[in-house]
């Protein structure tokens, strides 16, 4: 993951904002693969969190099957 890393902003003007059938109208080529290569790495971070979650999880769910249950009562 790329931690704290901030990737350039790239501004694209407000008039490039219409869309037809969910297509991006207007855009250069290189500004649409500028696009996609943002996707690209967003969606890759994204994969690699989803991925330490499950993780985390299943630590989680071994480290409570291991532990004696707790017993309810004064003692």
């Amino acid at each position: 993951m790329s931690g704290n890393r901030r990737a350039a902003v790239v501004h694209i003007p407000s008039a490039r904002h219409s869309t037809t059938r969910k297509k991006a109208v207007g855009l250069t080529e290189e500004e649409r693969q500028l696009l996609l290569a943002e996707l690209a790495e967003i969606t890759a971070e994204l994969d690699e969190l989803q991925a330490r979650t499950r993780q985390i999880t299943a630590r989680v769910h071994g480290a409570e099957s291991t532990c004696p249950a707790r017993e309810s009562g004064a003692a």
